[in-house]
């Protein structure tokens, strides 16, 4: 496990600043922490964006053929809890590879705000909004 105080020294006092702020620490922080030379697949998600565990298997069965372009995790969308579903879906959760965190500066919260326009993954998860 590997801890990162994100908010040391920077006014977050708006918390979507302070989300932000925490997205954008999360490139440098996996970085940091991964051989230069090991593959990974990185979620970026929030705490309450849960992935099914097939469309992580499926992530991996395609890392190979993977490009740099994020995937986006198509999730289910229900307000407060599971008794809650809404008739939409949740396109903000992206898979990247390590090809795309290493070769570009993009931030964890770029690849996000641009999600719901790529390729994904349909039925991958849920999310609990507030």
């Amino acid at each position: 496990m590997c801890l990162f105080t994100a908010h040391q020294g920077v006014d977050c006092s708006l918390c979507w600043q302070r989300e932000q702020f925490t997205r954008s620490a999360g490139r440098k922080a996996a970085l940091s922490v991964v051989d230069e030379n090991e593959p990974f697949i990185f979620l970026i998600t929030d705490a309450d964006e849960l992935p099914k565990v097939e469309a992580i298997h499926l992530l991996r069965e395609k890392y190979e053929s993977w490009t740099d372009e994020p995937i986006t995790l198509r999730m289910a969308l229900f307000w407060y809890n599971f008794n809650w579903v809404v008739n939409s879906q949740w396109s903000h959760p992206v898979a990247v590879t390590d090809k795309a965190l290493r070769d570009s500066d993009v931030d964890f919260d770029f690849f996000r705000s641009k999600a719901h326009k790529r390729q994904g993954i349909q039925n991958s998860g849920w999310h609990c909004s507030w």
